[in-house]
């Protein structure tokens, strides 16, 4: 690889790195926070035992929807997108 090349990507990368940076510790207070909230919420704990749904997931899913018994059938649900 050239080493202008690289000199290039570095010149790229470094804004968002230093972005990045003073955003992680902002991140981490979220992500704290989201797992109080998931120790707490027992839908959150039930939706993280499916697989390929994590803490973000189960999350996300828990604000949106609030109460998933609302919805007769999964397909209602599925269609209350707005």
């Amino acid at each position: 690889m050239e080493a202008g090349f690289d000199a290039l990507i570095t010149d790229f990368c470094t804004p968002i790195l230093a972005v990045l940076a003073a955003l992680e510790p902002q991140i981490a207070v979220i992500e704290t926070k989201i797992q109080e909230f998931s120790e707490v919420e027992p839908m959150t704990k039930f939706l993280m035992t499916a697989p390929g749904v994590g803490l973000l997931v189960a999350s996300m899913f828990v604000s949106v929807v609030d109460d998933a018994q609302r919805f007769r059938t999964a397909h209602q649900l599925e269609g209350a997108r707005n």
